[in-house]
């Protein structure tokens, strides 16, 4: 499903260049020069803020999603610890990174199967800290994502 970020109107106007944007987050503005590359960059800079504010934190949730991630893939690759556990991390990080579902939605996908894991008696001390670790990270992201959406 296709949905639409902003329109944009290029027009000139005597010696001036025009944009003007209409987003779902910013509302309509517009951007005036005489130079059109100055015009595209004041734009594409408000843009790529705008959407990166938007999109459940942009860079920062990013960030946090791909901490997770290296910490899930620890666990996956540590042969110290139990083959079961290992595949459980694979499985959480797949939930997290299957884009097919909302953000909050794959966490809470990840956090069940590692819950599942905080039972499990085999469980080496330093892969029972991690899990803990990666669970509260991964609370921290699903709210931060509600808190982005209004929720």
């Amino acid at each position: 499903m296709e949905d639409v970020l902003c329109n944009i109107e290029l027009v000139k106007d005597n010696n001036y260049f025009i944009a003007r944007i209409q987003s779902e987050y910013n509302g309509t503005r517009e951007y005036k020069s005489s130079n059109i590359e100055e015009v595209l960059e004041q734009m594409t800079m408000d843009l790529q803020e705008e959407f990166d504010s938007a999109c459940w934190g942009g860079n920062l949730m990013a960030n946090e999603i791909k901490m997770v991630c290296d910490e899930m893939d620890m666990l996956a690759e540590d042969t110290t610890i139990p083959r079961n556990i290992r595949r459980s991390a694979q499985e959480a990080k797949n939930n997290l990174l299957n884009e097919k579902y909302a953000l909050d939605v794959r966490c809470a996908g990840a956090m069940n199967v590692l819950s599942d894991l905080t039972g499990d008696s085999n469980m080496p001390m330093q892969a029972y800290t991690l899990i803990l670790q990666i669970l509260s990270q991964l609370e921290k992201i699903s709210k931060d994502y509600d808190a982005s959406k209004g929720n």
